[in-house]
This record gives C-alpha cells, structure tokens and sequence, in this order.
C-alpha cells in the first residue's frame, strides 16, 4: 500500500514515551506531522528529530502535533527521547505494520525517511517519502506546507479553547474590548468582557491567517474584511492593537506594520475607542512584571479568564494579554472598578 495525497490516513494506535499508547484518531482537532525516521540514535535521524524539537514552538503555533515512529521498542524510545529531551512523542511500531500501512518500507523492509502532513479532517495534504534516507525536510518546508492548510484568506479562522465559564452580562458594568496582535501571516485577536476588578470573560479567541503565497495587496485586503467582520459581529466598545517597535528583521517590521495600520482604521472608523500598548505595557498589567516571558503571560491569562487549558496558539493569547492589559489601565477599567465598588 502506497498513501498517497488526498487519502484518508489510517488510524493506529502505538505504544509510546510517556507511559501510554497514542492513537491518530485522538488528535482529530490537529493538524498531524507524523515523522517515519528509520531508528532511534542514529546521526541523520538525531539531527532530525533535534531540529522539529528546536522548532516545536512554530509547530505549535499552527496548532500542529509532531508524532515520530519508528521500529524501536518504547525503552529505546525512552532513552533517546531522554538524551535529547525531544517534546514531542516517540512511538514504537514494532511490528512495522504501520509503516506498511502508510507505504514508508523499502524493498527488503527497510524504514524509509518519511513525513506526512494530515489535516484536521483526517486526509493526508503532504507526503514526502525519502529514497537515500542521507537527507530530511527541513523545518521551514514542513512550516510551510501547515501554513498553506491553516490560511483561508477570505475566512475567520479561529481557534477555540474550552472556557472554564460562560459569557454572562446580566450583573454588574460590562464592557467589551477586542485585542489585536498584529500579523500579516498570523494576526491574533481576542473579544474580552470585562466587569469589575478581577472578573473578565473570553468570549472569543483565535488567529487570522493569509498565505504567503498571495499577493501582497490580496493579503492585506483579506486582513481588512476580516477586521470589519470581526468589529461588526462582536460589537467591541474598545480595541486594543500592540504597538510596533523597530525589529532587527525590516521586512517582518513592515508588515506588523502594515497589519497594525489596517486594525487601528478599521476601530476607528466604526467609532471604537483606539488604543496603542507596548508589549512592556502588557505584561507588566498582566504578569506584573515588563520582562515577563511568553509562557508567563499565557499562565497569567489562563488565571484572569478561567480558561480550563492554556491558551494557544500565542498570537491568541498576546491579544487576550492587550484586552486584559486595556481593562485594566484605561480610563474604562477605573470606571467599572469604581462601579463594582459603589
């Protein structure tokens, strides 16, 4: 059997690290990179699974899971996955049936390099089946091909995390702000409600994407109406966008820039209150402290939301952090602060 694209991946279920068995079926939601490298220890495969590992965080940030398979049994697998604190899990198909499955063996049976990009619906979008197995797809590819499957330019993509509460507007002074992380491959947002010192709600959270493929002016126009959408069906009092600042990288600086610009008129323009936070700004109103990591901040989101998992993917959460860090010290945060305590 030969998988090839546009075919529906086949279900396994494999033991692997961490003590348990991992099944495709359980990560329905994510996109999938299922990695076939030949053996655990090896060089080529060491430099591999290193360079995903380096690179988990854009993986994560597409909402993409990393799963790595090979013939080696799970005390290997725990050994290797150990030395090199891979993040990702290591699974153990022994018996090559899975492998077979999806048409990564050689001639005599030989595990060939393989990766297969499988969408949340279960089809296989990219394939890559090595022949020497000397070489691997570099990280910047496989980014690649997930940005390709996660851009719908005319289209809200979001990603929703399980609130720990619901939206409830029937007590107290509520206001509402939409945050804005600028991007122009992946610009984040979140719609907060705010009522009082302590008590914000999450209405919505995720992340517009347009591919890097479309023209520039494509991009930018799919940015516009997306905006518009979002301020006109989630109604926002106040929106707040994260400044931009001079970055070592020009061409990523234009267009934050660029995507910045598009959020402030559109705010504007639809008669919300526009407001501009550094991102020392934020996380000192978040976190408590201006050199607070990403990691801190989505903790600290986390807490002030009551979200039952930490919020991803980041370009979410930095938006959440800007809502939260506007109720807090803007002249709409004093109010309801006040009114919560007349």
């Amino acid at each position: 059997m030969s998988l090839s694209i546009g075919e529906t991946a086949p279900d396994f279920d494999l033991p692997g690290t961490g003590g348990r068995s991992y099944s495709l079926a359980e990560f329905a939601n994510k996109l999938v990179v299922l990695v076939f490298y030949p053996g655990d220890d090896s060089p080529v495969c060491t430099k591999q699974l290193n360079s995903y590992n380096e690179g988990l965080a854009q993986f994560a940030n597409l909402d993409a899971q990393v799963l790595a398979i090979s013939a080696q049994n799970v005390t290997s697998h725990e050994d290797f996955a150990g030395k090199h604190k891979f993040a990702f899990p290591l699974l153990a198909d022994v018996d090559k049936s899975v492998a077979e499955t999806y048409g990564t063996l050689g001639p005599l049976g030989y595990p060939r390099r393989s990766v297969f990009i499988i969408d949340r619906d279960g089809i296989v979008r990219y394939v890559h089946r090595a022949i020497a197995g000397l070489t691997y797809r570099p990280l910047s590819e496989l980014v690649d091909e997930l940005e390709k499957l996660t851009s719908r330019p005319l289209n809200l993509v979001r990603y929703e995390p399980m609130f720990a509460n619901s939206v409830d507007t029937s007590s107290g002074v509520t206001t509402r702000v939409l945050g804005i992380d600028p991007g122009l491959t992946r610009c984040g947002f979140a719609v907060i409600d705010g009522r009082g010192p302590g008590s914000a709600t999450a209405v919505s959270m995720g992340v517009i994407r347009t591919p890097k493929t479309d023209p520039l002016p494509q991009r930018l126009g799919a940015l516009r109406t997306e905006f518009a959408a979002l301020i006109a069906e989630f109604k926002p009092k106040a929106v707040a966008v994260e400044q931009v600042f001079f970055q070592v990288n020009v061409r990523t600086a234009m267009s934050v820039g660029q995507a910045s610009g598009l959020a402030l008129a559109e705010a504007a323009l639809a008669g919300c209150e526009v407001i501009q936070y550094t991102p020392n700004q934020v996380k000192d109103a978040v976190a408590g402290w201006g050199g607070a990591g990403k990691e801190q901040v989505q903790k600290m989101v986390q807490a002030r939301l009551k979200l039952t998992t930490l919020p991803r993917p980041a370009d979410a959460a930095d938006a959440a952090a800007l809502a939260l860090c506007h109720l807090a010290m803007s002249p709409i945060g004093r109010s309801l602060r006040q009114a919560a305590s007349s």
